[in-house]
């Protein structure tokens, strides 16, 4: 029996790494998740639920597939710091080769490691976070690696960081925000909804990383995640500010982390292999 997985369920002669536009880097972590758990099973949830993703997408009439998805994953049986260094290898890999990479986790600690490898390939870049937490502090529970801290290495790396759909932040995070408008770029979520121009505006680099955060959508979207927070994105305001993203600026990588699948409850892994999908289709 062969039991290995093979994204969207496409031809296996498109999985091969060296014809590939797209790659699929799969971190199954989950070291410092500190609410729900599960998130190292989420790779393999998504990648499952893929199988049952429609291939022609009629939003974009594409069939991004037809470039190739490649596969490989991460060992994440080591500390975060060989994991992190492990992912800037793997990342540096594919944008030599021309791949366009998506990451899945696994929690937001890993994050960093692809975009340290994507600051050595381009210099003009910034960070877009979709996230319903900064994710700003120095440390959490003793630890600067925690999840609650994915972002603060993009700020001390003085890498623009723009983030959208945030509604949850310690005092010492949101001052933070406050006092760097020069670094850090922050669109609350709020009633009102989501003013994509005004975000298309801040962002003044040409390169973009892009870090989906799945609890930056509203829980009544993708319910399963590690620290649910009411409030959040509709799939239209998400998917109509990637296509915007993609449109104008140039993405060179991106992750989609914190879904924590329910095994009695399907909708959340399909939706984010769904959104994964639409990466490619919009880059494509």
């Amino acid at each position: 029996m062969n039991n290995k997985l093979i994204p969207f369920d496409i031809p296996e002669e498109l999985t091969k790494f060296d014809v590939s536009k797209y790659h699929i880097v799969s971190v199954p972590f989950s070291e410092t998740v500190t609410y729900l758990k599960g998130s190292e099973n989420a790779p393999k949830a998504i990648l499952n639920a893929s199988n049952q993703v429609e291939l022609y997408d009629i939003d974009t009439e594409g069939e991004p597939y037809l470039n190739g998805i490649s596969y490989s994953e991460i060992n994440t049986n080591q500390n975060i710091q060989k994991v992190l260094d492990d992912i800037d290898q793997e990342i540096s890999k594919c944008l030599s080769n021309n791949k366009f990479p998506v990451m899945l986790g696994g929690e937001h600690s890993i994050s960093f490691g692809a975009i340290k490898a994507c600051k050595k390939f381009f210099k003009n870049l910034c960070v877009l976070q979709i996230d319903a937490h900064s994710d700003l502090r120095t440390e959490y529970l003793g630890n600067p690696f925690n999840h609650a801290c994915a972002m603060i290495h993009v700020f001390n790396n003085n890498i623009p960081l723009i983030q959208v759909g945030i509604r949850n932040s310690s005092k010492e995070e949101h001052i933070l925000i406050k006092e760097n408008p020069s670094k850090i770029t922050t669109f609350f979520a709020n009633s009102s909804g989501l003013n994509i121009e005004a975000i298309i505006k801040s962002i003044k680099n040409k390169n973009v990383y892009l870090t989906i955060d799945l609890d930056g959508f509203d829980p009544s979207v993708i319910p399963h995640v590690g620290t649910p927070e009411p409030g959040g994105l509709t799939w239209y305001e998400v998917i109509n500010l990637l296509e915007n993203i993609f449109k104008n600026f140039n993405v060179v990588a991106s992750d989609i982390v914190e879904l924590a699948p329910n095994r009695y409850s399907a909708p959340s892994d399909f939706i984010t292999a769904k959104l994964l999908y639409k990466l490619f289709c919009f880059k494509d």
